[in-house]
């Protein structure tokens, strides 16, 4: 240099990372949102909080939501936060159209259809160096002691820097249902079902609403083992009297395509319009398992293309609010 000083080839240069991690990608799909960064992240000790706004009123129309070692997980470039139903519920109306569908538009690999955004702030997630955005303020720096020193107070910011926010996308979709059927055999395809037991798989796009009263979870609430708000498994069957009479209220049965059949208390043999049954509801309240026993392999049993069953009631979505029709559903023949 212009003072003689000559560089070796052991001549190494350092230089400090102060920039915080940015956001590459924002999704949340009514479980987990998961942020993903240009660089590995990591939780600060005692956790921190991340900021999901309305982008068409952020300062107004907010949801904050705690990060935690309890609640999410980073790993390397994603920090992965599971969001409880309260969340959930709450969250879902910060995902807008926007003005003139702003914040409306196709950002995921299903090129069908568009989706809504919300707007993150993550100011308290670090990187593995410890910078966060939290360290930056828009206004004036108490101090001008520059970037080689940390944030102490009372100069508890550095520099003159808004911090970044990134439109997370709502890849939660319609509220909707798909059944899958299990254990139907007809050898003898007059007379149905071989044993007269049939299983049907209901599942569901979005958590079901056991929180709040509804056409669903009202029934279920008027059964003894439960009550409003449910957080509990939920699990009946025939084989009690107010778990018939739940049964009854959730779904319906037709055996013969003549008429709605019920189901009857396990001491009470079946017929071609009694049948015995149960039901579960899966711990994540996305998945209806419903059993039906009625006749086996005769006149009267359960036989595909004949035997309708369906939803008694209506179904809210615990997200969106968004509901599923009541009514028979489409099942599958199984041989």
């Amino acid at each position: 240099d212009r003072r003689d000083n000559v560089a070796t080839a052991n001549a190494q240069v350092f230089i400090q990372d102060t920039f915080p991690p940015m956001m590459t990608a924002a999704v949340w799909d009514g479980v987990l949102l998961t942020l993903t960064f240009n660089e590995p992240v990591v939780i600060p000790a005692g956790g921190t909080a991340i900021t999901v706004h309305n982008p068409s009123d952020p300062d107004v129309d907010a949801e904050i939501i705690a990060v935690t070692t309890g609640n999410s997980v980073a790993s390397g470039n994603q920090l992965i936060i599971t969001l409880t139903g309260a969340q959930n519920t709450d969250v879902s109306p910060l995902f807008v159209d926007g003005a003139d569908d702003e914040f409306l538009y196709n950002d995921d690999a299903n090129a069908v259809d568009e989706e809504q955004h919300a707007l993150i702030d993550w100011d308290g997630i670090a990187d593995e160096t410890g910078n966060q955005w939290s360290e930056f303020n828009p206004t004036l720096s108490s101090s001008d002691r520059g970037m080689e020193a940390g944030p102490i107070d009372p100069d508890t910011r550095r520099w003159e820097v808004v911090a970044p926010r990134f439109l997370a996308v709502n890849a939660v979709g319609p509220f909707t249902y798909s059944v899958q059927t299990s254990g139907y055999l007809d050898a003898n395809a007059a007379n149905g079902d071989d044993d007269g037991t049939v299983t049907y798989t209901l599942s569901f796009t979005h958590p079901i609403d056991v929180a709040n009263a509804n056409a669903f979870s009202t029934p279920i609430a008027v059964h003894p083992s439960y009550t409003l708000p449910i957080t509990t498994l939920i699990s009946e069957s025939t084989a009690t009297a107010a778990g018939v009479t739940l049964m009854n209220a959730l779904f319906t049965i037709d055996f013969g395509d003549d008429g709605a059949d019920a189901f009857v208390i396990a001491t009470t043999p079946v017929s071609a319009t009694e049948a015995h049954g149960a039901f579960a509801l899966s711990a994540d309240y996305r998945v209806i398992t419903l059993t039906i026993t009625g006749l086996a392999d005769v006149a009267g049993s359960i036989l595909f293309n004949t035997t309708e069953v369906g939803l008694a009631t209506l179904i809210d979505s615990s997200i969106t609010g968004t509901q599923t029709a009541s009514g028979t559903f489409v099942w599958q023949n199984t041989n």
